[in-house]
């Protein structure tokens, strides 16, 4: 379980790729698909550090697409958020 606080975002990104290593996945490796980790609506491709964020959370969450959407843009849209889902 990730310990650190949300300003700690170092220490974040370490314990989410240690707890994947002890899982046995290396984060590191390219999936046989290949698609940019983008916002789902408006298309935007995320650059820096958010695909890396992005791909750890996809590893650890089981996700099988790299698409994501902001709070603001599902509750503009009426979609519902699971009760207790965390942001990426």
């Amino acid at each position: 379980m990730v310990t650190a606080t949300a300003t700690d975002k170092n220490q974040l990104i370490t314990d989410k790729l240690i707890t994947l290593i002890e899982k046995g996945v290396t984060p590191w490796s390219q999936p046989w698909y290949s698609s940019p980790f983008q916002n789902f609506l408006t298309k935007h491709i995320y650059r820096g550090i958010n695909p890396i964020l992005c791909q750890i959370d996809l590893v650890i969450n089981n996700w099988e697409y790299p698409f994501f959407i902001t709070f603001q843009q599902a509750k503009e849209l009426n979609w519902l958020i699971k009760k207790g889902s965390k942001a990426t």
